[in-house]
């Protein structure tokens, strides 16, 4: 009893460190990112503004017109992203500050990481057969966390990033290749290995939870969130069942690649000055649906092989108390929130621009829903029975990371 109580503890500690290394990811990454930004656009934004003046915006300024005056930047700025020069210059400065912003984020998550004890997952061979079977299922885990995530997309709705995305629709290619190499890089680094080496000792199936939501969240949009958590539950699978990264990594990269590829054809396409009949959207589309089914027929067509080999077989924390303490934290409850609030607040604020009450019901509604039937499903499919702890003379307490040398030598 006294060593289950000491591992509900220990449980707690390490999700709520995991909460806060996770918020002090996110303010670094704010602010190196913001900071580059600032300093490679703003002088070129001064420099296109002294150059050729906006001469509506000081005609709204000086007649009181602050509505004028806002529209005013709003389209001073989308002509400069829409130009040759200033729009390059604009989304290299935006790719370069994420990356920078990612790398500066990982001493400070693995800072307040440091005492949870790190136990790193032994390195297994996967057959080409299991390999195969992860892979399929991490691409069905995208598609269907896809299309719930882009329900607005594909009902003709407008999502928050949308309108951005356009104005750089013609130098899309550094983010294109980011998203290819340095996004799986990093995002796997830090959510899959900085990460589950330290909690995955408290349970397999709350450490693959929290890996999702904490990737989902960080994504700081709605749409991405849904995508994001279901490729990063079945990423955190896959690592924790095979100790490579290198894995996930690629899988990570492929996915990219899938959503990604057809628009660098349709650019180059478009910059070559032919005209094509090729539709990113419909060929993803087709995509995902093809990967969702296929997904679905290999689990439903081998589940008895699957379960056999363990292959989706998570284990859960030592008891019902350890397993509160996953999220009855305050690192992870304040992570939690503050980036929910974000996200709402983000959607709330497009939505209300571009969508009627009705539309703003669906949008929400939906793809909610079917967020929380996937999580009970996931859950349910995976879970075992609560592991005893073991009752024998032999059985040394499990110690606290944050106690002292005194303290461990003396039993404390």
């Amino acid at each position: 009893m006294e060593e289950s109580a000491n591992m509900a503890v220990l449980t707690r500690k390490a999700y709520n460190r995991s909460g806060f290394a996770s918020c002090l990811l996110y303010l670094a990454m704010s602010v190196v990112s913001s900071l580059v930004m600032v300093a490679l656009i703003v002088p070129f934004v001064l420099v296109s503004f002294m150059k050729d003046p906006p001469v509506a915006i000081f005609d709204a300024l000086r007649s009181g017109d602050i509505g004028g005056y806002i529209s005013g930047i709003l389209e001073y700025v989308n002509s400069l992203m829409g130009s040759g020069s200033a729009g390059l210059v604009i989304m290299l400065a935006v790719v370069l500050g994420t990356a920078l912003g990612m790398a500066a984020g990982i001493p400070f998550f693995r800072l307040m990481l440091r005492k949870v004890p790190a136990s790193p997952i032994e390195k297994r061979y996967p057959g080409a057969g299991h390999i195969a079977y992860y892979a399929v299922t991490a691409l069905g885990c995208w598609a269907i966390g896809a299309l719930f995530g882009n329900i607005p997309s594909f009902i003709g709705l407008r999502g928050a990033t949308d309108g951005f995305l356009e104005s750089f629709s013609d130098h899309m290619l550094p983010y294109y290749i980011y998203a290819i190499i340095g996004a799986p890089f990093f995002e796997e680094l830090i959510f899959r290995k900085f990460l589950l080496d330290r909690i995955h000792g408290y349970g397999e199936l709350p450490a693959a939870v929290v890996s999702g939501i904490l990737f989902g969240l960080i994504h700081g949009n709605s749409a991405q969130f849904f995508l994001a958590f279901c490729c990063g539950f079945m990423f955190a699978v896959i690592y924790m069942k095979t100790g490579r990264i290198i894995i996930t990594m690629l899988l990570h990269a492929t996915i990219n690649s899938i959503a990604t590829v057809p628009d660098i054809v349709l650019l180059f396409t478009k910059n070559g000055g032919g005209e094509s009949s090729f539709s990113p959207t419909v060929f993803i589309l087709a995509v995902m649906a093809v990967l969702a089914v296929a997904a679905a027929l290999v689990n439903l067509i081998g589940r008895k092989k699957i379960r056999e080999s363990g292959a989706l077989a998570l284990t859960l924390p030592e008891s019902r108390e350890a397993a509160a303490g996953v999220f009855r934290n305050p690192g992870m409850l304040i992570f939690i929130i503050l980036m929910s609030a974000q996200i709402l607040l983000m959607d709330f604020f497009s939505l209300f621009l571009n969508l009627d009450r009705k539309a703003l019901a669906l949008v929400c509604l939906i793809p909610a829903a079917a967020f929380a039937v996937f999580l009970a499903f996931v859950m349910k499919s995976t879970s075992q029975k609560w592991r005893a702890p073991a009752a024998t003379a032999d059985t040394e307490p499990v110690q606290d990371a944050d106690a002292s040398p005194e303290e461990r030598q003396n039993g404390l």
